[in-house]
Parts: structure tokens; C-alpha cells; sequence
């Protein structure tokens, strides 16, 4: 099967991925999430996974920009060196008949490539505490918002 992943820039791809989101988190898992429009749309990017042959949103994953969030890197007890740029992933979504197809890696490798120059290092990931969901990371690189 092959997918397109693309960023959300249209109020049809937003609620495509709000569709997605719900159908994991509300309906299958019965857990209420905070909407992602609530963030500076410069601060973050969503990204949804397609089937190609059908358009059938089928995955969501969005990357909020934390830098100057030193609220959240308190309370979740994560520490940054000096002039890092820090982003998280949030409400990672994939319909259940697509799930065990790497989505959510495919979805990661394509905001790694959207935010991060070609030629920069790595990132670094800081696991939280997973019951909130999130994998906080930071980049080496500057100016990925």
C-alpha cells in the first residue's frame, strides 16, 4: 500500500486529521485531547498520512515548537543545553486497519525532514512520561520554526 504524507494547510486537511484523531482517541480509546489549534500556527506543524490511491486520511502526527516553554520542561523534568531548540510530538493518531505498517515512523521521518536542514546532526530524544503521550526532542540545529 502506498501513503502520501503532507502538511496540514487547508481547513479540509485540518479536519481530516481532526477526523483521525478522534476515531483513535475519542472513539476506540475514550480519552479526551486538547485541540492542536489552540497553538500558534508558526509553532507548529501537522502532518496526515493518505492512502494514495483512495485519499483516506488514515494518520496524524503534529510537532509543536517548546523552546521558550520552560513550564513544560519543568514539570516534566527535562533539561536542555543552552540555545537548543525544542519540539515535541503530539497526539500521534493511526486508524486501526493501518496500524503495524510503520506509520508512525514514516510520519517522524517526514517532519525530521521538513524542520531540519539536510546537513544538520541529529536530533535528541527526552522520553516523558508516556502517559502523557509525548516524546519531547530537541535539535542541534537553529531556527527550525
Amino acid at each position: 500500500m502506498i501513503f502520501t504524507i503532507e502538511p496540514v494547510t487547508t481547513s479540509s486537511a485540518a479536519a481530516a486529521a481532526a477526523y483521525v484523531r478522534e476515531q483513535v482517541f475519542t472513539c476506540e480509546q475514550h480519552i479526551t485531547v486538547p485541540p492542536i489549534a489552540s497553538h500558534n500556527d508558526a509553532e507548529h506543524l501537522t502532518l496526515l498520512a493518505s492512502v494514495e490511491a483512495s485519499a483516506e486520511p488514515v494518520a496524524a502526527l503534529t510537532v509543536i515548537e517548546t523552546t521558550s516553554d520552560e513550564d513544560v520542561h519543568r514539570r516534566l523534568k527535562l533539561v536542555f543545553p543552552p540555545g537548543a531548540h525544542v519540539a515535541r510530538f503530539a497526539q500521534l493518531a493511526v486508524l486501526k486497519p493501518y496500524r503495524g505498517l510503520n506509520l508512525p515512523g514514516r510520519l517522524i521521518q517526514e517532519a525530521r525532514w521538513r524542520l531540519l536542514p539536510r546537513s544538520s546532526p541529529p536530533w535528541k530524544f527526552q522520553q516523558s512520561n508516556r502517559n502523557n503521550h509525548q516524546v519531547i526532542f530537541h535539535f542541534l540545529s537553529p531556527n527550525i520554526f
